[in-house]
């Protein structure tokens, strides 16, 4: 998919309240010529923690390494990345929570006195050699924070959870994107597509880069508000943007007409947690339709 990621801070569309306090954060750290404080970004996948990430590089006019944490198998495995983190510099790591526990540990020295302790064996004893770092930033964005141990999420002084986008913002978003495809849609058409896509802005330019292939391959002149029910229903797109796995999803809980705990559900839907919890339920828990009780998931008024 064509990437449109904003490259500033004033270009990111909805998180004000996140956009305002990394720019104090980030003033402050200039004024002073220090690094950032680390930050961890959570929430849903698709929401931009990634676009934050690389617009907080641009504001500070630095280099931005990324790592993916569920590459990181042994702490050999992030060495290299640490070691070539310059000053201020910015270390990205994607799905920090699939960091393990012991690997995490081992960033505290890390993240609080930018030194890395290795055990190394002089003459059959072990001992631990310290190696100074320059001061720099660490960036983790996780859709799962409550897995990060408290210890190692303590360390990041910036905590920030994305929110779901407003239809209205999603508009904005879309409009901007559908000029640069040369996409000519109306109002009733944009907030057609913003409200399929479950307040997230990777879902709505995917569906509109959809619609544009629906109206290159259907020779259309004009893009009417039934010509995108129709590309959507192709797509098993419900007009409030439900795909099949949530109506699997509600149609399980309703048959039951009890709580249902997630290891059943994702049993007898043949889906995994982190897809029920990062991308069904968010969606579903925002439009009221279930709730999370003690004993499992219920149905609401649907």
């Amino acid at each position: 998919m064509t990437s449109w990621r904003p490259d500033r801070l004033d270009d990111i569309l909805g998180q004000q309240k996140i956009v305002d306090s990394l720019k104090i954060s980030i003033k402050s750290a200039d004024i002073r010529n220090h690094a950032l404080p680390h930050i961890c970004l959570d929430g849903p996948p698709g929401l931009g923690k990634t676009s934050v990430a690389k617009a907080i590089s641009n504001e500070l006019g630095v280099k931005m390494h990324v790592v993916l944490g569920s590459n990181i198998d042994s702490f050999k495995d992030i060495l290299p990345s640490i070691v070539s983190v310059g000053r201020r510099e910015i270390l990205f790591i994607d799905e920090i929570h699939r960091v393990n526990k012991r690997i995490a540990e081992s960033f505290y020295t890390i993240l609080e006195d930018f030194r890395i302790d290795i055990p190394m064996d002089q003459n059959g004893e072990m001992k631990a050699v310290n190696i100074d770092l320059p001061e720099f930033t660490v960036i983790g964005a996780t859709t799962h924070a409550g897995l990060l141990a408290t210890p190692f999420l303590d360390r990041f002084k910036l905590k920030f959870s994305l929110e779901l986008y407003s239809i209205e913002c999603l508009m904005e978003i879309l409009l901007a994107n559908a000029e640069r495809m040369e996409l000519r849609l109306s109002e009733k058409g944009l907030r057609q597509i913003a409200t399929a896509s479950r307040g997230t802005p990777r879902i709505a330019n995917g569906l509109l880069e959809w619609i544009r292939d629906y109206v290159i391959a259907n020779a259309l002149e004009v893009v009417t508000e039934r010509h995108i029910g129709l590309a959507l229903d192709m797509r098993g797109i419900g007009k409030d943007g439900s795909t099949p796995d949530d109506r699997r999803y509600l149609e399980l809980l309703k048959k039951h007409n009890k709580p249902v705990g997630l290891d059943s559900i994702c049993s007898a839907l043949n889906i995994t947690k982190e897809t029920v919890t990062s991308i069904i339920e968010p969606w579903l828990l925002q439009k009221g339709m279930i709730c999370k009780a003690p004993r499992g998931r219920e149905l609401l008024n649907v």
